[in-house]
């Protein structure tokens, strides 16, 4: 009668454990799911936050972002761009093999990007590279431009001309929304 008993007791433990575990299994399940939730809510703050830091570091009524483009078939090698905005230097940049290679497969810069008053202003890049004959070629290209209270972005653009691949460059205001 006792080993009856004692078998009776043990699969009446055998059960109790076994609900156990199928119910800490449905929790943490529910605990994954809410964990896996809270995670994408903590990376949608995360991106909140950054945008407000942006926005009060450069808020749109003084943001200037100054980006540069390489046409893939031009016929020059940039090795530094030195950014000035109403004469006095910005930013300076020496590109490598690897950051002209971005730029020849499409790749926009972003430059710069930084505060500016209301008002006229003018942006000149000093840009130096080597032709095809690894003759030294230096160019400055400006813009005049009126800071008004929205973002401003400018493009220093470097293409081929169509019929002889040399470089032209150009700096133009791009459309903000």
């Amino acid at each position: 009668m006792m080993i009856i008993r004692s078998l009776q007791l043990t699969a009446l433990f055998f059960v109790a454990a076994l609900s156990c575990l199928v119910h800490a299994e449905s929790f943490q399940k529910e605990l994954d799911h809410k964990l896996e939730g809270l995670s994408i809510a903590i990376d949608d703050i995360e991106k909140d936050i950054h945008q407000l830091k942006k926005d009060l570091m450069f808020p749109p009524v003084t943001r200037l972002t100054v980006y540069l483009s390489l046409a893939p078939n031009v016929l020059y090698d940039l090795r530094s761009m030195a950014l000035s905005i109403d004469g006095v230097e910005k930013s300076f940049h020496i590109y490598s093999e690897r950051d002209i290679t971005s730029l020849r497969l499409g790749g926009i810069q972003r430059f710069w990007e930084g505060n500016v008053t209301l008002g006229k202003h003018k942006v000149s890049a000093k840009l130096k590279g080597f032709d095809r004959k690894k003759r030294p070629v230096e160019k400055v290209v400006s813009l005049n431009f009126e800071k008004v209270l929205t973002g401003h972005a400018i493009i220093i653009e470097i293409n081929a001309n169509a019929e002889t691949l040399h470089p032209e460059f150009i700096a133009k205001n791009l459309e903000v929304e």
